[in-house]
């Protein structure tokens, strides 16, 4: 009782039109609204608030006419407040047993949609009607108020946002005011009492949804944008499903109601459940997404690994290709041979007798090269040196194969020459004078050729 009569003193402070605290019994009490609704002009808008003192016992609503009996008022709840009967109840405020119910009254003609969406009854040819039934005695308090057209009646709860005399809802709240607050379905795991849950289409990762109980469960499901009304629990099963066509038809209503209110809707399904047991589930279609997800970084892992090793494998077969290619050519240049033999050929000031890269002492069998500067490693030794460098180790001469082979070119033509010079030097004495024991004789190329022959057979 003291809450009403705080609640009587704040609304003091606004435009009321009507304010009373009525004492009601058992059944159907009408409040005559056509002098408010005649007078009403199209850019003001009724609120008709009806406050209980006790929650659940009085219902109110708006008519074009009277209801009569108790039979009209069942009918209009189990009809879920589509207007029938030219009726509008706040249907969430019923299923939620607020203690406080609110109507809105416009001469603005919205769609079906809209005018369930935020409560809006249409007056036609200015006749309203207010109605309240009772289930029992019970004491409550109507208010009437006028407020401007593009004025939020009510204000926006949980950090809604008016916009011309709407509420725009954050994500997760609904209601004319935002005031119903819900929980995302992806973040639960089990049901359990009265829930009210939400489905959001813009992050479903599927298309169908489908989630799969432990036991069967009383639940009722709704595009928000197809209704706003919440449905009492009325569906019994074990597998709670969404469709294809049924998240493509609430994507497209909610695009309608976007353009018919000029504000942002979010697109989602609407579950509500009744249990008195827990009821632990499991998103197959989460599951199904995380299974392609899995497979898809699995299979992009396994292409990584199988393209590494591939190029790896081509980067080998490549650089021992080049290594073979430069072992073959060092064995032309440089070729291997036993420590005793190159040195018998080396010059005499030049007496290495160990290797000056890994410092031990050549042995007479060690298998060595001997570079065309003179200097002499084990051939091991200098293939690993020339990894990485292609100069001496002590001289700092070039050993690439490139500078080995000028060099090599350039020490062959000297030979060349000396070689023709003593050809040229033979042809011309052919045929000359030549002293045996102090005696002139000349000799051809055929004597020569004859007294060596002669010789030979002397020999045998």
């Amino acid at each position: 009782m003291f809450s009403l009569t705080f609640l009587f003193f704040l609304q003091s402070l606004a435009e009321i039109l009507i304010q009373n605290l009525i004492n009601t019994t058992k059944g159907i009490q009408n409040i005559p609204l056509n002098s408010y609704c005649e007078d009403l002009i199209p850019t003001k808008q009724l609120k008709i608030q009806l406050t209980q003192q006790f929650q659940g016992t009085s219902i109110l609503a708006i008519c074009q006419t009277n209801l009569e009996n108790n039979d009209q008022f069942e009918q209009l709840l189990e009809q879920k407040n589509q207007e029938s009967n030219n009726c509008l109840v706040d249907f969430n405020a019923y299923i939620l047993r607020n203690q406080t119910q609110v109507l809105f009254i416009q001469h603005n003609h919205h769609s079906t949609l809209v005018s369930q969406y935020y409560n809006i009854f249409s007056i036609d040819k200015h006749k309203c009607h207010a109605s309240v039934y009772s289930s029992q005695d019970s004491i409550y308090l109507l208010t009437v108020e006028s407020y401007e057209i593009e004025e939020c009646a009510l204000n926006c709860k949980n950090h809604g946002i008016c916009v011309k005399g709407f509420c725009q809802c954050p994500l997760g709240y609904f209601g004319y005011d935002c005031d119903i607050i819900t929980t995302n379905i992806e973040q639960n795991n089990y049901f359990f009492g009265f829930q009210i849950l939400y489905l959001d289409l813009i992050t479903l990762q599927s298309v169908d949804y489908v989630i799969e109980l432990n036991q069967e469960l009383t639940y009722s499901i709704i595009c928000y944008a197809n209704s706003s009304h919440l449905q009492i629990p009325n569906q019994i099963g074990k597998i709670l499903q969404i469709n294809e066509n049924q998240i493509n038809s609430c994507k497209q209503q909610t695009q309608l109601l976007q353009q018919q209110t000029k504000i942002n809707y979010y697109s989602q399904f609407i579950f509500v459940t009744n249990t008195s047991k827990i009821v632990s589930y499991s998103h197959q279609a989460d599951e199904q997404y995380s299974s392609i997800i899995v497979f898809i970084v699995l299979a992009s892992i396994l292409s990584v690994i199988i393209i590494i090793i591939i190029v790896v494998y081509i980067f080998k077969i490549k650089n021992e290709r080049k290594q073979q290619k430069q072992t073959i050519q060092m064995e032309n240049l440089m070729p291997a041979q036993q420590f005793f033999s190159v040195s018998d050929r080396r010059s005499p000031y030049q007496d290495e007798q160990s290797c000056s890269i890994c410092l031990e002492p050549f042995k007479p069998d060690s298998i060595v090269r001997m570079t065309y500067c003179e200097h002499i490693f084990h051939v091991t030794c200098l293939q690993n040196w020339m990894k990485k460098n292609k100069i001496c180790p002590l001289c700092r001469a070039a050993l690439d194969t490139v500078t080995i082979q000028s060099k090599r070119k350039t020490e062959q033509k000297p030979q060349k020459n000396h070689i023709l010079q003593q050809l040229s030097s033979l042809q011309k004495h052919d045929g000359s004078l030549n002293s045996i024991d102090g005696n002139l004789s000349y000799q051809s190329p055929v004597t020569k050729q004859l007294a060596i022959v002669k010789h030979s057979k002397f020999a045998k």
